[in-house]
């Protein structure tokens, strides 16, 4: 690790820039640049190379529309092409996320939906048509306890990497 850069391999200054954004997307340049100790154009240039290398991305959450208000997570076992199967559920609307998993499920899916009818349309026309899908088992959530979107650094990543040495 060069002087002066992070775990993640940035300089404290561009660590910094990034922390500022993860908790607000939309601060102005000037008021980091106050904070970070340059000017505002440095920190648009940085800003600027940092999504341009991939290392970063500023994103807008939506927050879901009233109408759709059971969320439910699907597990689902495929027999046949995994990804070509996630591919097509992938391209369903309802559909959140999707990824292949280990376990006697190989996919899992978050579906949104209007209500319990809407569900049982989704899971029984969109997703067991699929000729691959061989079982999809339903969990509706509840409740949600927690739900974050803090992508880039994980939070214990630090706690874990002082572990290591």
């Amino acid at each position: 690790m060069a002087t002066g850069e992070t775990d993640s391999g940035h300089d404290a200054q561009s660590a910094a820039i990034i922390g500022m954004l993860r908790e607000d997307g939309r601060r102005s340049y000037s008021s980091i640049a106050k904070e970070v100790g340059l000017s505002e154009a440095a920190v648009r240039q940085r800003v600027q190379r940092l999504i341009e290398q991939g290392q970063m991305q500023i994103v807008a959450i939506t927050i879901p529309i009233e109408e759709f208000k059971l969320s439910s997570l699907l597990q689902i076992r495929v027999k046949g092409n995994l990804r070509e199967t996630s591919a097509q559920i992938g391209k369903i609307p309802e559909v959140s996320f999707c990824a292949i998993v280990s376990g006697d499920c190989n996919l899992v899916a978050e579906v949104m939906c209007r209500d319990g009818q809407h569900l049982l349309t989704v899971v029984h026309e969109s997703i067991e048509s699929i000729p691959s899908v061989a079982e999809v088992r339903t969990l509706v959530y509840l409740e949600v306890v927690k739900q974050t979107y803090q992508w880039g650094t994980w939070p214990l990543a630090d706690q874990f990497s002082r572990e290591e040495t």
